[in-house]
């Protein structure tokens, strides 16, 4: 999303509001923001004629949050788990502290099951939280529904992946699965298939939370605050 503040004077000299002018699509999302006010527009005839005066829409509504709007949405809950009582148990208590966790069991002890669960007891994202989380999917080029997360994220990375789609980067940096699961999960299926290089990646953002990527004329930090759970067989 692109966003272009533009600060008006009207005839009498006097300032109006700090405005944005933001495409159609990314309306709702920077709705979110306080302060400012925001007009969406469809295409570049629509911006000239509103910069030139011609057209005067109303700007969007600031966009409301409610974290229990978001309970629902993790859509997997334990609930639905029978038994695994040691193992629902060691997830509560990991969720609880924001602790990392390994599922080590047998093909179809149910291992992706609990993990693709676990959101469902971790505590609903703050409004700060949730506009941070939306950054970074916006920065990764990725849309938001509703404009807002009302949800934790959960990413579940093929073993493939390479240490740039982990940790970002590339000629144009963004975020990679460890940014995205920021204020989540990121779950690591079959960890001892990944590559260890792209392992290796994952020491700094577990350690302080974020990551940086260092380009020759830039230093661009990315947030990665996640819990980690991998599962593997015995």
């Amino acid at each position: 999303m692109l966003v272009y503040p533009v600060e008006f004077t009207n005839c009498a000299g006097r300032g109006v509001p700090l405005s944005a002018v933001v495409p159609a699509s990314a309306g709702a999302e920077a709705s979110a923001v306080d302060g400012v006010d925001v007009f969406p527009f469809a295409d570049l005839l629509q911006v000239v004629s509103f910069l030139r005066g011609d057209a005067r829409p109303d700007p969007l509504p600031v966009l409301t949050y409610d974290p229990a709007a978001g309970d629902g949405c993790a859509g997997e809950d334990f609930a639905e788990v029978c038994g695994q009582v040691a193992a629902r148990r060691a997830m509560e208590v990991a969720a609880a502290g924001g602790h990392n966790l390994i599922l080590v069991g047998p093909p179809g002890a149910g291992k992706t099951m609990l993990a693709r669960r676990i959101r469902g007891v971790l505590p609903p994202l703050s409004r700060e939280e949730a506009i941070e989380t939306t950054r970074v999917h916006s920065a990764a080029g990725l849309e938001v529904p509703g404009g807002l997360f009302r949800w934790r994220p959960f990413r579940a990375p093929h073993h493939s992946i390479s240490g740039v789609g982990l940790a970002g980067g590339g000629a144009t940096p963004r975020p990679g699965e460890a940014s995205l699961a920021h204020n989540g999960v990121l779950f690591l299926d079959e960890l001892p298939e990944f590559r260890r290089g792209a392992l290796e990646v994952l020491r700094q953002p577990m350690e302080e939370g974020r990551i940086a990527i260092t380009r020759s004329m830039q230093v661009l930090v990315f947030p990665a605050r996640f819990i980690l759970i991998a599962a593997m067989n015995p």
